[in-house]
């Protein structure tokens, strides 16, 4: 799979361009601070955003699982605000194993609701920190989404915002939870099998 590490290595050095650029030009264009982190700070969150919108546009899925830590899970309520999973039904509540185990059926030869498979496109927007610094060891980003979804002739849009904690692994983030508040949460849906 050298598309995604490749990827991965473009957005390193999109990086490195940009802090560059910020520390040449910041006093002029007003570029807040937290910008100026050398290797940290937004863009290193939002070339990470786009990274793993690459892996689940390009179906490459088991790598997308690489970027959850051990303990994660990945969370879709279907009630606007809520604030756990454990009251209510979700659309999704998966802990890594059941993230795993999904993956598997997704690759299945035989599975209905993906055969043929669908298409899908992210546009991610508006990142942001919601908790923490990221040059902690944790911290919390929001962001605005849109994924377009294509299969057998019907194109489906869910839009709203992802909500991620990261963690720092040595050098690189990982995904410690991740939340999908889609917009109409708490709609009927046909059945979804990619992940958001």
């Amino acid at each position: 799979q050298p598309l995604s590490r490749g990827l991965g290595d473009v957005y390193k050095r999109q990086i490195k361009m940009f802090v560059s650029f910020c520390d040449k030009y910041h006093k002029k264009l007003a570029i807040p601070e937290i910008w100026l982190i050398e290797n940290l700070g937004v863009r290193e969150i939002e070339a990470f955003m786009q990274f793993e919108a690459e892996l689940l546009d390009t179906r490459i899925f088991e790598e997308w699982l690489e970027l959850f830590t051990e303990d994660s899970y990945y969370w879709c309520p279907t009630e606007p605000e809520q604030d756990n999973p454990h009251d209510t039904l979700s659309i999704f509540y998966d802990t890594r194993d059941l993230l795993e185990t999904r993956i598997k059926r997704l690759r299945h030869p035989s599975i209905h609701v993906q055969t043929p498979p669908s298409r899908t496109q992210h546009l991610i927007s508006y990142v942001r920190l919601r908790e923490g610094n990221p040059s902690d060891s944790e911290f919390t980003i929001a962001s605005n989404f849109f994924v377009l979804e294509y299969r057998q002739d019907n194109q489906r849009l869910f839009g709203g915002t992802f909500e991620h904690r990261l963690r720092r692994n040595q050098k690189d983030l990982k995904i410690a939870w991740k939340k999908v508040n889609l917009i109409n949460c708490d709609s009927v849906f046909d059945p979804i099998a990619v992940p958001f």
